[in-house]
């Protein structure tokens, strides 16, 4: 098995010597040097969807622009080239991704509707992403409920 140290290593070339000797027999007290060298690699990247789904809510009498965070982690190693990360509807509309994520990091994406481009009722699109290690999407939902007013 391997030592947590040794699965704690960066990627990169590790080389040492082995010194064995015999303890036994005719080459008792003998000793042989062995060069050991070990290439550690990363990971590839990996895309990880943190956000399983964005929710919006709000009522024919609030229409303004409403924004959530879509979480998008490398769970891989190296860098993760991102292509594109877009929204499926023209009420919905996703801020500028970075060019590419850390291996390790995780980050925050606005999105944001606009629930005054559409009618009160019940609407759906996708964030989609695209990147280097691999595709995701997330589910978008929007309810505009229509405020009703009594005249008591």
């Amino acid at each position: 098995g391997l030592s947590a140290g040794a699965l704690a290593l960066t990627a990169g070339d590790y080389s040492t010597t082995v010194k064995v000797t015999c303890s036994t027999g005719s080459c008792a007290g003998s000793s042989q040097s062995i060069a050991v060298t070990l290439s550690v690699t990363s990971p590839p990247a990996k895309l990880k969807a943190v956000t399983d789904v964005l929710a919006f809510t709000t009522t024919s009498q609030n229409l303004a622009p409403i924004s959530q965070s879509v979480s998008l982690q490398n769970a891989g190693g190296g860098s993760l080239g991102v292509a594109s990360v877009s929204c499926g509807a023209p009420w919905c509309s996703v801020g500028a991704p970075p060019s590419a994520i850390p291996g390790g990091s995780t980050v925050n994406l606005a999105v944001t509707v606009n629930p005054a481009a559409v009618s009160p009722g019940f609407y759906r699109t996708t964030v989609e992403i695209a990147t280097s290690g691999g595709r995701a999407t997330v589910p978008v939902t929007l309810f505009i409920a229509w405020e009703v007013f009594s005249s008591n």
